[in-house]
């Protein structure tokens, strides 16, 4: 399976499961109030919010299906592009419910989902104590969580967002909320310049923001930072599912054809621009056994097991390759 397959499949996979990041994470927003969210606030009742707001599992049923979904494409592309072997059709099919597929499906998509759930009661708890530290109202706190309705449509809220973002976001609000440290607000990347005129003027004429327009400008603000996670998550999660399908799909082909792991190789194949960690770079077109690993520890790019800075946003790909005969 060369790069370019891998890279095209990606193309088809990233923007779903993005989209599949957001859906859940609008719809979960949009089943609370602000009233609700606020009454359990004023009752000071901190595990209970949790509980009500915090995502759960079936919340990201959507991301895992894309997960799945990604990762036996890209099993059932790898073994179509291996040649045949000499004089025979080569039938095989990819087994998704293969023991260690289902294992490894369980535990890739479990993990994640642990992962960004954890956090976002980590983040939660992390706003709440932000908000009443401002001495903001249980109303305005609420609308922090989950958001405001405008024009008819939800937006703004933390729900979704890593707990690192929920600090660019209260570090917003209190720039906003404090005229001396308005013109930093201007030097976020990621604020909705749509509104820098509003801050302008402001600064110009050295009055206060008003709650409302504070609250707007944050929520826009959240908004393209949970955009940001969302092509964060989609673009390191589609090929974690792509790359380890394509590994599963090899190790069907050397069990069920009987090959010698050595017999199928793996090349590594960088995105080939400035962007590249150096690391990565490093690697460009080394060739390793099946199972063997990579000089980075890692049997494959996205292998679960990397470390953070190895996978999260990495953009390479492994090449495989089959040789019949053995012949190296």
């Amino acid at each position: 399976m060369t790069a370019a397959e891998i890279r095209r499949l990606a193309m088809r996979m990233e923007p779903r499961l993005r989209r599949a990041f957001l859906r859940a994470m609008s719809e979960h927003k949009g089943r609370f109030t602000v009233r609700e969210v606020a009454a359990a606030i004023e009752a000071g009742n901190v595990q209970g919010l949790l509980e009500t707001i915090a995502p759960k599992a079936g919340t990201l049923i959507g991301y895992d299906e894309e997960i799945r979904a990604g990762y036996i494409a890209a099993g059932v592309a790898a073994l179509a592009s291996v040649p045949n072997p000499p004089n025979r059709q080569l039938e095989i099919a990819f087994n998704a419910r293969d023991p260690q597929a289902v294992d490894f499906l369980q535990t890739i998509s479990g993990d994640k989902i642990t992962e960004i759930i954890d956090d976002q009661r980590v983040m939660i708890q992390q706003s709440l104590a932000a908000s009443r530290a401002e001495g903001l109202g249980a109303d305005q706190i609420a609308r922090n969580l989950i958001g405001r309705i405008e024009d008819g449509q939800r937006t703004g809220g933390v729900i979704g967002l890593h707990s690192r973002q929920v600090g660019y976001v209260d570090a917003a609000r209190q720039e906003l909320s404090d005229a001396a440290l308005m013109r930093n607000y201007l030097t976020r990347q990621r604020r909705d310049r749509r509104f820098d005129s509003v801050v302008k003027r402001a600064i110009r004429d050295g009055r206060a923001l008003s709650q409302r327009d504070i609250e707007r400008i944050t929520g826009r603000y959240a908004d393209r930072l949970l955009q940001l996670r969302a092509e964060t998550i989609a673009r390191t999660e589609t090929l974690t599912a792509l790359s380890a399908g394509q590994n599963e799909a090899m190790r069907q082909l050397i069990q069920q054809e009987g090959l010698r792991p050595e017999q199928v190789r793996k090349v590594w194949r960088t995105a080939s621009d400035s962007r590249v960690r150096d690391s990565h770079a490093f690697l460009n077109g080394d060739s390793v056994g099946a199972n063997e690993r990579f000089a980075n520890g890692l049997l494959y790019p996205h292998d679960p097991s990397g470390s953070p800075e190895q996978v999260i946003n990495c953009r390479c790909v492994a090449e495989t390759r089959v040789d019949w005969l053995g012949n190296g």
